[in-house]
């Protein structure tokens, strides 16, 4: 009893409205029964109006199945348009024009009759029975074969075992109100189907199976959209025979999600303290920090996805903040979270065998730092790469966690410190200008020589002599100090 939609004839939507007489209103099998149980007849079976040969539906209804027993002698070309004006639920139900002979039914009202079909009751046979494989130029769909031509091989005209024979309609036609209800895909949160082509699937070897798992779910059996770990581990997109899921989102998730989302906005910022042991194994700098042209590369998302697997396919990451402001899958995200104010580590360098002028390495100059060295290896490569030890790959061998701001601490706490006053600029700027030596000596101590002592209130007494500059003998002590002595 499933009535096929094949199409209206060649009208506009106006006409198709104004063609139909009211009140009929197309075919209604609920009406239709309705109006049987009422008369107190027999109920009508299903293989009364749809003919079936060998299991396979042979053509719709005709005349034969509405008129001679039911509703009369069938009309004829001269009777035509007197029966329709006079029973035009009847005519009406599968003629738009009264009076003229129309190739099919004008079904104005929903289908009455969907099917239900159990993906789980059907898994061992092949997806490809009633899907056609895809190929490279024909996307996955149902195939086109007559109806019931895909459930005969097993649903025969007689029923054997736990098989229900064919013509045993209302097992897979429910009448029921509202639209046609059928097999669906469940779409997900963060749907992939504007992307992805089951045809280039079906080229690396998967099979149906392989993403998708049927779930129960009332009547019929939802097909779940497979998982971010399903794709990962399906031979796909492991980062070898495809682009790893690590990669690339905007790729598959070219659409934002239907209804609302909440995108997750983690903010929490990577902290090497944290990563310096996993699991008990310590970690290298070189297993995050690829040396490549002797320059130390920024981490990727490989590089996350060992320990962090779980975290790439939630939908409410923690670590993403680390690297992006931004976590929509469908956008294409630049690593476009700033650096910390603050280095975690510090440099230590003895300067005693570093003969170079202080500019050599000391360049690097911006709104909140002073010559600094210039970020990098650039001003430790000429000599560390290939003649000087420790070598450049030696990354602990000169960091050192925690060492810059502990230096700092150590400056800002230091008595009659000038650390939060004074300033470089003003000072290289200056007529005539200061050099670095001629505050800050290096003198022979034991050990690593990583800090300058400070220079002496003697160095300072050269330009501030109360001409050139105010005297440090002058009560304007704060201006340079900030800290009182201990």
């Amino acid at each position: 009893m499933l009535l096929c939609w094949l199409g209206w004839p060649t009208l506009s939507q106006a006409q198709r409205t104004a063609a139909v007489p009211s009140p009929a209103i197309g075919f209604d099998h609920l009406y239709h029964s309705q109006k049987i149980d009422i008369s107190g007849a027999p109920a009508i079976d299903c293989l009364q109006c749809h003919p079936q040969q060998n299991g396979v539906l042979q053509a719709r209804p005709d005349h034969r199945a509405c008129f001679g027993a039911c509703h009369g002698a069938p009309p004829t070309r001269a009777t035509a348009a007197t029966r329709a004006a006079a029973e035009p639920k009847v005519c009406g139900a599968c003629h738009s024009l009264p009076g003229y002979r129309v190739a099919f039914p004008p079904y104005l009202v929903e289908r009455d009759f969907g099917i239900a079909l159990s993906h789980l009751a059907h898994n061992a046979s092949p997806c490809t029975a009633c899907h056609r494989a895809a190929t490279a130029n024909i996307r996955l769909k149902r195939t086109t074969a007559a109806p019931h031509a895909r459930c005969t091989p097993c649903h025969g005209n007689t029923a054997v075992g736990q098989r229900f024979a064919i013509t045993d309609c209302a097992r897979c036609h429910i009448q029921a109100f509202g639209p046609t209800a059928r097999p669906v895909l469940a779409i997900g949160t963060l749907p992939v189907t504007g992307a992805f082509r089951h045809e280039q699937a079906a080229h690396r070897g998967t099979t149906c199976v392989t993403c998708h798992r049927a779930t129960p779910s009332s009547a019929n059996d939802l097909l779940a959209p497979p998982t971010k770990t399903t794709c990962a581990t399906s031979r796909c997109h492991d980062g070898k025979a495809a682009f790893a899921t690590t990669t690339m989102c905007a790729r598959c998730h070219q659409n934002a999600p239907i209804g609302t989302f909440v995108v997750a906005r983690p903010t929490q910022r990577y902290n090497h303290g944290t990563h310096e042991t996993r699991a008990g194994i310590a970690q290298a700098c070189a297993d995050c920090h690829r040396n490549g042209s002797n320059e130390p590369s920024a981490p990727t998302h490989d590089t996350c996805v060992a320990c962090h697997a779980d975290d790439f396919a939630s939908l409410t990451p923690k670590i993403c903040g680390a690297c992006h402001q931004s976590t929509e899958a469908w956008r294409h995200l630049p690593a476009d979270q700033r650096p910390l104010a603050t280095s975690e580590f510090g440099a230590q360098l003895d300067h005693r065998t570093h003969p170079a002028p202080c500019t050599s390495c000391h360049t690097l100059t911006t709104a909140t730092t002073e010559l600094r060295p210039a970020r990098g290896h650039s001003a430790c490569i000429s000599c560390h790469q290939t003649q000087a030890k420790p070598r450049i790959t030696e990354c602990a061998a000169c960091h050192v966690r925690g060492l810059a701001a502990q230096r700092i601490s150590q400056r800002v706490a230091a008595a009659w410190s000038t650390r939060t006053v004074f300033s470089h600029r003003s000072h290289a700027s200056a007529t005539p200008q200061a050099s670095c030596s001629d505050c800050h000596t290096i003198t022979p101590t034991t050990g690593n020589t990583l800090e300058f002592p400070a220079p002496p209130k003697a160095a300072c007494a050269t330009c501030h002599d109360g001409a050139r500059a105010f005297s440090v003998t002058s009560t304007q002590c704060r201006r340079c100090h900030n800290a009182t002595p201990r």
